[in-house]
């Protein structure tokens, strides 16, 4: 055998017997297996993350309209009707939006006060209820009619 062959037995033994070298590859080992469970929890949290995103993306409010009609020339909805509402508010969790049609009236301005009365009224009487309505005037709907919308 060559003699630098012999030495580097004769050294790798001596390593390996005082420790030096197998408490550093001991060492190494440690931390190469520390990243690998690093690398792996951020791993499965992305997975779980990715995950619970596609069911976020799958889950579809069912959007539903209600429509309820006014008395001509009266403030507020009957009583059937308000009762309605807030079953229907009180069941969702979600924003609700009502649209109020125009009153009947012998001018616009008629029209308009009536539609802002009832709009004021129904505000008032619904935010008992639920904080997450939004109250807004739709002109193309069927005059004294109001709409409500639930999952949007």
């Amino acid at each position: 055998m060559k003699p630098v062959l012999i030495k580097l037995i004769v050294a790798s033994t001596l390593f390996t017997i005082t420790g030096c070298v197998s408490s550093s590859i001991n060492e190494s080992i440690a931390l190469i297996q520390q990243e690998d469970n690093m690398n792996r929890a951020s791993n499965v949290n992305t997975h779980i993350l990715k995950k619970i995103e596609a069911l976020r993306t799958k889950k579809v409010i069912e959007e539903k309209n209600y429509t309820f009609s006014y008395q001509i020339h009266n403030d507020e909805l009957n009583s059937e009707d308000k009762i309605a509402i807030t079953k229907i508010i009180i069941n969702k969790n979600h924003h609700i939006n009502i649209e109020i049609a125009p009153a009947t009236g012998a001018n616009k301005i008629e029209q308009l006060t009536l539609s802002l009365r009832r709009a004021k009224i129904l505000n008032d009487y619904i935010s008992n209820f639920n904080d997450k309505v939004t109250i807004s005037f739709a002109p193309n709907l069927t005059k004294d009619t109001i709409n409500l919308i639930t999952g949007v």
